[in-house]
């Protein structure tokens, strides 16, 4: 998909640890089961913030007209599936791929990060 150093960020429990934090912890994702782990995607949010797995997003709705009454923003959370980065829809269990909002630059100009799973999780459970 594109090239970029493997990047992760970690949930402890009750506050999130940036990349520089994790690396000198010497902790990894196979040796620190306790960590929720969150992988870069090597994209950035319409506000130069970095994506990770398990942020929560707002995307515009493809479905959404002015007389159809549906909301014109849709809210979901990164996940990746092989190959692909996804956006999952809390609202229809429907997904989207991630790519597709970046242009095949880095910046992704109709996402932004409004929490993720864990810190946040209000915003995703809506059911």
């Amino acid at each position: 998909q594109m090239n970029r150093p493997i990047k992760f960020r970690a949930w402890t429990g009750n506050r999130m640890i940036d990349f520089k934090e994790v690396r000198d912890m010497h902790a990894t994702p196979w040796n620190s089961s306790s960590l929720n782990w969150m992988q870069a995607t090597g994209l950035l949010d319409k506000n130069g913030k970095e994506i990770f797995e398990n942020d929560i997003v707002v995307i515009p709705n493809d479905d959404y007209t002015p007389e159809n009454g549906l909301s014109p923003t849709v809210i979901g959370h990164i996940w990746y599936m092989a190959p692909m980065w996804k956006i999952k829809d809390s609202e229809k269990e429907g997904s989207y791929d991630l790519i597709e909002f970046s242009d095949y630059g880095e910046k992704c100009d109709d996402i932004e990060i409004i929490g993720d799973i864990f810190s946040t999780p209000n915003l995703i459970d809506k059911k």
